[in-house]
């Protein structure tokens, strides 16, 4: 999904005729690509209906527009387009999906909220709280240590 928010941000800089960004951007999104190149069979093994068996009905509220997007997004970063900076089909899944989710609000089509975009969204990558389960295992790890 990571590749998504690249593609979103660079068309935004495009939309705003910021080349200095959009060329960052384009850049950020090369290099996922070719990392997804470099890992190319684990993403066609991915089992994305076992993915959604896993997480649907367990607590987690998961939109049938949200599965549509992702699943459009998998089969296009499946799918390898030589130039994904300028893959139509990319980027009018991503323009619909901030139009689906904003509505007028949508960047692509309301000039103020395009002026207040900051030149990068959501270009963190997801760590689903990582650091923090981290941090305590490390604690959990120091305090069995100390009870030794």
């Amino acid at each position: 999904m990571h590749g998504a928010a690249l593609l979103y941000n660079l068309q935004l800089a495009e939309l705003r005729r910021n080349d200095e960004l959009a060329r960052g951007h384009r850049d950020s999104l090369t290099a996922w690509l070719d990392d997804r190149r470099a890992n190319h069979e684990e993403l066609r093994a991915w089992d994305l209906l076992r993915f959604w068996h896993l997480t649907m009905n367990h607590g987690h509220n998961i939109t049938e527009r949200t599965r549509r997007f992702v699943e459009g997004w998998v089969e296009i970063a499946r799918g390898l387009p030589a130039d994904l900076a300028t893959a139509a089909p990319a980027r009018t899944l991503v323009k619909n999906r901030e139009r689906s989710l904003k509505g007028a609000r949508s960047r692509f089509d309301n000039a103020r909220a395009l002026d207040q975009w900051s030149g990068s969204a959501g270009l963190l990558r997801l760590t689903y709280r990582w650091n923090n389960a981290s941090r305590f295992l490390r604690d959990l790890n120091a305090g069995l240590q100390g009870a030794r």
